[in-house]
C-alpha cells in the first residue's frame, strides 16, 4: 500500500477533527465542548487542532459551512430534475421530511443560532454562512416560481419562511417523544410550498 503524501495525511487529520467535532458539539453544546475534547476524540493533540483550525469557532463555522453547501446543492438538483411543480415540491418535501433523523444535525442548527445570540463576533462571522444559505434556498424558490409562472412572490422573503418553517419541523420530530411523524412533515412542506407561491392577498 502507498503511503500517504503529507497533503493527504493533512486531509485526514482535518477530517477526523471535523467528524469528532460534530459528536461533540452535538452532545455538549457548542459552550461546553472544549478543543482538547474534540482533539482527543479524533485521536490528536491539541496542536493537531491548531494547525487545522484556528479556534472551536472555526472548526463549528466549517461543519455549518460543509452542511449548508450541501443542503443547496440538492435543492437546486431536486428543483432542476423536473419542469412539473407537483413533482418537483414533492421531491423537496421526501427529501427534507428527513431532517429529524439526523440529530446531531437539528442540534447542531439549535447551537448555531444560539452562539449567534450569545456573540457579535460569533455572527458577525456567520453572516456570510448564512447569506449564501439564503440566497440558495432563493435560487430554488425562484425555480419553483418560474414552473409555476407565480407572480409577485418575493424569492428571498419566501425563502427565509421556508428555512424558519423546516427548522421547525425538524426539532418537534427530532426529540425522544417526536410530536409529528414523517408523513406529516412531509405533508406540512408540501402545503407550505405550495402556500409561498400562491398570490399575496391586497391589503
Amino acid at each position: 500500500m502507498a503511503r500517504m503524501t503529507r497533503e493527504e495525511t493533512r486531509e485526514q487529520t482535518r477530517e477526523r477533527l471535523l467528524s469528532a467535532a460534530r459528536t461533540v458539539f452535538a452532545r455538549s453544546g457548542f459552550g461546553g465542548a472544549s478543543i482538547d475534547v474534540i482533539a482527543e476524540r479524533a485521536g490528536y493533540s491539541r496542536g493537531a487542532f491548531y494547525s487545522n483550525f484556528a479556534s472551536k469557532e472555526a472548526i463549528f463555522l466549517e461543519l455549518l459551512a460543509r452542511h449548508m453547501e450541501g443542503e443547496r446543492k440538492a435543492g437546486r438538483q431536486i428543483a432542476a430534475s423536473s419542469t412539473d411543480l407537483d413533482q418537483i415540491i414533492d421531491a423537496l418535501a421526501e427529501r427534507y421530511a428527513t431532517d429529524q433523523n439526523d440529530q446531531d444535525w437539528c442540534m447542531l442548527s439549535v447551537e448555531f443560532s444560539l452562539q449567534e445570540g450569545r456573540s457579535p463576533a460569533f455572527a458577525e462571522q456567520a453572516a456570510e454562512l448564512n447569506a449564501a444559505h439564503l440566497a440558495g434556498a432563493a435560487e430554488v424558490v425562484q425555480r419553483l416560481c418560474e414552473v409555476a409562472d407565480a407572480r409577485g412572490v418575493d424569492p428571498r422573503r419566501a425563502a427565509a419562511l421556508f428555512l424558519a418553517f423546516r427548522q421547525g419541523l425538524a426539532l418537534a420530530a427530532s426529540g425522544p417523544a417526536p410530536q409529528l411523524t414523517q408523513s406529516e412533515i412531509q405533508e406540512g412542506l408540501r402545503l407550505f410550498m405550495h402556500a409561498l407561491l400562491a398570490p399575496e392577498p391586497r391589503a
